[in-house]
């Protein structure tokens, strides 16, 4: 019949038009797989290479030995890290933000008057940085005046933190001593001090003296470029600052510091 014949054709030419449809599906993944086999061939062909695992962890082994690591990082670029150059770096970083002084020996001339005063028995040693209580910057204990041709060791070492971030006003007193117009013409002061005795009955009465006086110039310390290591100061009347009394042996680390400090004086603000 007329409507048998048109349904017939019909499906036939739906069967055609499916056929069809799946012939292009099939034709489309057959470009796309050409496609990737061409882009692999080219890769292998190029700059990129195909690595098994076994040669990764080969690489990456010899990375950790002898080769910088290698970190990628999320915007597809690659960061090198030496992991020697970073550690030289922390070291550099680390000295620079740290003073260390050390107060080692102190001897008397034998025609002192500290040495030719009967009431000086007990003696110490003091300096002052900044913020720090007094009770840090001195010797913990005093010990019997030397006698004559002889010294009394201390070896008081005192670490003191002068980073940007957590002591800035330390660091900003550092800066000031290398200035002109610095009120001790950028010198860092010692002063040796006579300690009443505790076993005499007025001792409770009597104050303590200053007996001799040292310095170190901060600003010699910088041109020269050397730290001061178990250096002999002459150790000066406390009276007149004159006469030449003794001796006090110190170290004083702080040249990386200073150097530091002198590059940022340089930028305005940083003081």
């Amino acid at each position: 019949t007329p409507k048998a014949r048109t349904q017939l054709l019909y499906k036939d030419q739906k069967d055609q038009s499916s056929k069809k449809s799946l012939s292009r599906s099939r034709s489309v993944s057959d470009e796309e797989a050409n496609q990737i086999e061409e882009e692999i061939e080219e890769e292998l062909n190029g700059e990129g290479t195909l690595r098994d695992d076994n040669e990764t962890v080969d690489s990456a082994r010899q990375s950790d030995s002898s080769e910088p690591a290698v970190v990628e990082s999320d915007s597809e670029g690659v960061m090198v890290v030496s992991k020697h150059q970073s550690h030289q770096k922390k070291r550099r970083s680390h000295a620079s933000d740290l003073v260390t002084i050390v107060i080692s020996e102190v001897s008397l001339e034998q025609d002192s008057p500290a040495m030719l005063d009967d009431n000086i028995k007990q003696l110490y040693v003091e300096y002052r940085f900044y913020d720090l209580d007094p009770a840090e910057t001195e010797t913990p204990f005093s010990l019997p005046k030397p006698k004559p041709n002889q010294s009394i060791t201390f070896n008081f070492s005192k670490t003191i933190p002068v980073d940007m971030e957590k002591h800035y006003e330390r660091r900003r007193f550092l800066a000031s001593m290398l200035l002109p117009n610095h009120s001790d013409s950028g010198r860092l002061k010692f002063t040796v001090v006579s300690e009443p005795p505790e076993n005499i009955a007025d001792a409770a009465e009597m104050d303590c003296e200053d007996v001799g006086v040292a310095y170190v110039d901060m600003k010699k310390m910088l041109k020269s470029g050397k730290d001061l290591k178990d250096h002999n100061l002459n150790l000066l009347d406390a009276a007149t600052e004159k006469k030449v009394i003794g001796q006090i042996k110190v170290t004083v680390d702080c040249v990386d510091v200073l150097k530091e400090i002198e590059g940022e004086m340089q930028i305005d603000g940083t003081y």
